[in-house]
Protein backbone atom coordinates (compact mmCIF):
# COMPACT_ATOMS: atom_id res chain seq x y z
CA UNK A 1 0.00 0.00 0.00
CA UNK A 2 1.46 3.37 -0.99
CA UNK A 3 1.62 6.23 1.47
CA UNK A 4 -0.60 9.46 0.86
CA UNK A 5 1.73 12.27 -0.63
CA UNK A 6 -0.04 14.90 1.72
CA UNK A 7 0.31 18.77 0.68
CA UNK A 8 -0.72 21.87 2.77
CA UNK A 9 -2.75 22.97 0.11
CA UNK A 10 -4.87 19.70 0.41
CA UNK A 11 -5.89 20.87 3.82
CA UNK A 12 -5.71 24.83 3.84
CA UNK A 13 -7.60 27.27 1.22
CA UNK A 14 -4.47 29.63 0.84
CA UNK A 15 -6.72 32.65 0.36
CA UNK A 16 -7.66 32.40 3.97
CA UNK A 17 -4.68 31.27 5.01
CA UNK A 18 -3.07 34.47 3.66
CA UNK A 19 -6.03 36.11 5.74
CA UNK A 20 -5.22 35.21 9.46
CA UNK A 21 -1.61 35.49 8.74
CA UNK A 22 -1.99 38.97 7.62
CA UNK A 23 -4.07 39.17 10.60
CA UNK A 24 -1.80 37.20 13.15
CA UNK A 25 1.20 39.70 11.71
CA UNK A 26 -0.42 42.87 12.31
CA UNK A 27 -1.85 41.88 15.65
CA UNK A 28 1.57 40.63 17.29
CA UNK A 29 3.86 42.71 15.22
CA UNK A 30 5.83 39.98 13.74
CA UNK A 31 6.75 39.09 10.84
CA UNK A 32 4.90 35.27 9.16
CA UNK A 33 5.35 32.92 6.47
CA UNK A 34 4.25 29.46 5.83
CA UNK A 35 6.90 27.77 3.64
CA UNK A 36 7.40 24.35 2.22
CA UNK A 37 9.79 21.61 4.68
CA UNK A 38 12.47 22.58 2.84
CA UNK A 39 11.92 26.85 3.72
CA UNK A 40 10.53 27.47 -0.27
CA UNK A 41 7.42 29.85 0.64
CA UNK A 42 3.88 28.86 0.50
CA UNK A 43 2.02 32.22 1.44
CA UNK A 44 2.99 35.10 0.47
CA UNK A 45 4.90 37.33 3.33
CA UNK A 46 2.89 38.90 5.82
CA UNK A 47 5.16 42.04 8.00
CA UNK A 48 8.40 40.94 6.36
CA UNK A 49 10.60 44.05 7.54
CA UNK A 50 12.72 46.30 5.10
CA UNK A 51 16.27 44.19 5.72
CA UNK A 52 14.88 41.00 5.18
CA UNK A 53 13.40 42.19 1.96
CA UNK A 54 16.44 43.12 0.97
CA UNK A 55 18.73 40.13 2.02
CA UNK A 56 16.59 38.14 0.29
CA UNK A 57 16.67 40.14 -3.37
CA UNK A 58 20.44 38.83 -3.40
CA UNK A 59 21.35 35.37 -4.58
CA UNK A 60 23.59 34.57 -1.44
CA UNK A 61 21.01 35.94 1.31
CA UNK A 62 17.90 34.28 -0.61
CA UNK A 63 19.68 30.76 -0.25
CA UNK A 64 20.84 31.56 3.53
CA UNK A 65 17.18 32.70 4.70
CA UNK A 66 15.77 29.18 3.00
CA UNK A 67 18.07 27.33 5.01
CA UNK A 68 17.38 28.73 7.65
CA UNK A 69 13.95 28.37 7.29
CA UNK A 70 13.54 24.75 6.74
CA UNK A 71 15.81 24.83 9.44
CA UNK A 72 13.96 26.93 12.49
CA UNK A 73 10.47 25.34 11.29
CA UNK A 74 12.25 21.58 11.69
CA UNK A 75 9.99 19.21 14.20
CA UNK A 76 10.61 19.34 17.44
CA UNK A 77 8.87 17.60 19.94
CA UNK A 78 9.33 20.04 22.54
CA UNK A 79 7.43 22.84 20.68
CA UNK A 80 8.51 25.83 18.51
CA UNK A 81 12.15 26.14 17.14
CA UNK A 82 13.11 30.00 18.56
CA UNK A 83 16.68 30.69 16.98
CA UNK A 84 18.74 33.60 15.34
CA UNK A 85 18.32 34.02 11.77
CA UNK A 86 21.25 31.81 10.05
CA UNK A 87 20.90 34.45 6.80
CA UNK A 88 20.50 38.45 8.78
CA UNK A 89 20.97 37.31 12.60
CA UNK A 90 17.28 38.37 13.76
CA UNK A 91 15.43 36.65 16.36
CA UNK A 92 12.62 33.81 14.71
CA UNK A 93 10.67 31.23 16.06
CA UNK A 94 9.06 28.09 13.68
CA UNK A 95 6.62 25.29 14.25
CA UNK A 96 5.81 22.23 12.03
CA UNK A 97 3.00 21.40 10.90
CA UNK A 98 2.63 17.69 10.94
CA UNK A 99 -0.63 15.71 9.00
CA UNK A 100 -0.76 12.09 9.34
CA UNK A 101 2.60 11.74 10.78
CA UNK A 102 4.30 13.91 7.88
CA UNK A 103 5.93 17.43 8.31
CA UNK A 104 4.17 19.30 5.06
CA UNK A 105 5.11 22.80 6.31
CA UNK A 106 6.50 25.40 8.68
CA UNK A 107 5.10 28.26 10.46
CA UNK A 108 7.55 31.02 10.82
CA UNK A 109 7.09 34.49 12.55
CA UNK A 110 10.04 37.03 13.99
CA UNK A 111 12.35 39.34 11.97
CA UNK A 112 13.22 40.73 15.68
CA UNK A 113 15.39 42.91 17.08
CA UNK A 114 16.10 41.36 20.74
CA UNK A 115 18.24 42.42 23.75
CA UNK A 116 20.92 40.03 23.31
CA UNK A 117 20.71 40.56 19.65
CA UNK A 118 24.54 41.09 18.13
CA UNK A 119 24.68 41.91 14.27
CA UNK A 120 27.98 42.53 12.49
CA UNK A 121 26.44 44.12 9.95
CA UNK A 122 29.18 45.22 7.90
CA UNK A 123 30.79 41.68 7.65
CA UNK A 124 27.18 40.34 6.48
CA UNK A 125 26.61 43.51 4.29
CA UNK A 126 29.77 42.90 2.28
CA UNK A 127 29.41 39.41 1.79
CA UNK A 128 26.02 38.97 0.52
CA UNK A 129 26.14 42.75 -2.11
CA UNK A 130 24.04 44.74 -0.16
CA UNK A 131 25.54 48.15 0.34
CA UNK A 132 26.11 49.23 4.20
CA UNK A 133 24.28 52.24 4.22
CA UNK A 134 21.06 50.22 3.13
CA UNK A 135 21.48 47.51 5.23
CA UNK A 136 22.78 50.16 8.56
CA UNK A 137 18.85 51.90 7.56
CA UNK A 138 16.68 49.04 7.09
CA UNK A 139 18.16 47.23 10.24
CA UNK A 140 17.69 50.45 12.42
CA UNK A 141 14.25 50.43 11.20
CA UNK A 142 13.74 46.16 12.33
CA UNK A 143 10.99 45.79 15.43
CA UNK A 144 12.36 45.55 18.72
CA UNK A 145 11.11 43.16 21.34
CA UNK A 146 12.39 41.47 24.65
CA UNK A 147 13.15 38.04 23.77
CA UNK A 148 10.96 36.89 26.93
CA UNK A 149 7.77 38.89 24.66
CA UNK A 150 8.96 37.07 21.79
CA UNK A 151 8.75 33.88 23.27
CA UNK A 152 5.25 34.65 24.42
CA UNK A 153 4.04 35.02 21.31
CA UNK A 154 5.83 31.86 20.02
CA UNK A 155 4.26 29.55 22.71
Amino acid sequence: MKSMEYKFTDFFDLSEIQKLQDLFSDAMGVASLITEPDGTPITEPSGFCGLCNEIRKTEIGLRNCLISDSIIGSPNEEGPNIKRCLSGGLLDGGASIIVGGKHIANWLIGQIVDDECDINLNNYADLIGIKRNIYAKELGQVKRMSKSQFVIICI
